[in-house]
C-alpha cells in the first residue's frame, strides 16, 4: 500500500513538469530566452514556469545537450504543449526541439 501511494504521489508531483530535448547548451540565461521563444513560436503565452537542466548521463553521443525539466503553474500547459509540439517541426529554428511528460526518476 505505500509503495502504491508513494508512487501516486510521485506521478502527481511530476504532473505539471515537462521534458525539453535538443536544447542547445549556452547559459542558463540563453535557455530561459529560447524557452519563451519556442513557447512563444507555439502561440503559447505562457509565462509562469521554472526550468533546470538535468545532469548528463553518459550517453554514446557526446555532444548531445543535457535535458531541460521544466515545472509550469498549470498541468493545463504540459497538455497543451504535448499536443501542439507537432507545429515545431515545420520552424526551422526548432525542427529538433521536442518535449515528453516528465519520466524522470525523482
Amino acid at each position: 500500500r505505500r509503495v502504491l501511494f508513494r508512487s501516486l504521489m510521485e506521478r502527481q508531483s511530476k504532473s505539471n513538469n515537462i521534458i525539453l530535448f535538443n536544447l542547445p547548451e549556452k547559459n542558463n540565461h540563453k535557455d530561459l530566452e529560447n524557452i519563451k521563444n519556442i513557447l512563444s513560436d507555439l502561440n503559447e503565452n505562457i509565462l509562469n514556469f521554472t526550468f533546470s537542466r538535468l545532469e548528463k548521463i553518459i550517453s554514446t553521443t557526446p555532444d548531445k545537450p543535457c535535458l531541460v525539466k521544466i515545472h509550469f503553474t498549470n498541468q493545463s500547459d504540459v497538455f497543451t504543449i504535448l499536443h501542439i509540439q507537432k507545429k515545431l517541426k515545420s520552424l526551422t529554428k526548432w525542427s529538433n526541439i521536442r518535449f515528453s511528460s516528465d519520466r524522470t526518476i525523482n
